[in-house]
């Protein structure tokens, strides 16, 4: 009986194990996608991954859930309600939600609804700057030297909010930047691992 009991938890070890590698693929080529800008294949990565786990996280020090790029994704096709829906959803898991703020702020400026939308993405930009400033900070000796050196993404939230507090809001600037500053943010620790790689190459040689 014990023997019977114990290949069972082994066998469904091993299931959950290919499960949550299935998963990790699908939602990885989907964010391939998505910083290559083909959204539709994107999107039905996502939304795969999202129906195997619901409660999938993604990253290292930024750690975001699945329901924060479903939506974000259905933003970026211009699903505008499915979006605010997926997006107010992903709140649910306490990760990083930056993101989903500005996005979600994106999303009701896209609706018409222009008062909640600033509101939103003040949020979401105060919080990317933020974080940037911790990875700076916290990890200056490593990746932190790698993230957003020359301050060109919080160069563009600190010229952004100076916009939003103005009585004349460039509405569809305000859209362009905040999502130049969406994707931008979504590939800086990308980016920032290449660099510290090909430093550490380089001190080698």
């Amino acid at each position: 009986m014990k023997l019977i009991y114990s290949l069972g938890v082994c066998f469904l070890a091993v299931l959950s194990a290919c499960a949550g590698f299935q998963v990790g693929t699908e939602f990885s080529s989907g964010r391939q996608a998505l910083i290559e800008g083909k959204y539709e294949t994107a999107l039905g990565h996502f939304q795969v991954a999202a129906q195997q786990d619901p409660d999938y996280v993604y990253g290292g020090l930024l750690r975001q859930g699945v329901w924060s790029y479903v939506g974000r994704t259905q933003y970026l096709l211009g699903q505008y309600p499915q979006a605010q829906k997926t997006l107010e959803q992903a709140f649910a898991q306490p990760k990083n939600n930056d993101l989903a703020n500005l996005y979600l702020g994106l999303t009701l400026m896209r609706m018409g609804d222009r008062q909640k939308g600033l509101e939103d993405i003040e949020v979401g930009m105060k919080g990317i700057a933020q974080f940037i400033n911790y990875v700076t900070e916290a990890f200056r000796y490593n990746i932190g030297a790698f993230w957003d050196p020359g301050y060109a993404i919080r160069t563009a939230i600190q010229r952004t909010l100076v916009m939003t507090s103005r009585d004349n809001i460039d509405w569809q600037q305000l859209i362009a930047d905040g999502e130049w500053i969406g994707i931008n943010f979504e590939r800086e620790p990308d980016r920032a691992n290449a660099q510290q790689i090909q430093d550490l190459q380089s001190q080698r040689r």
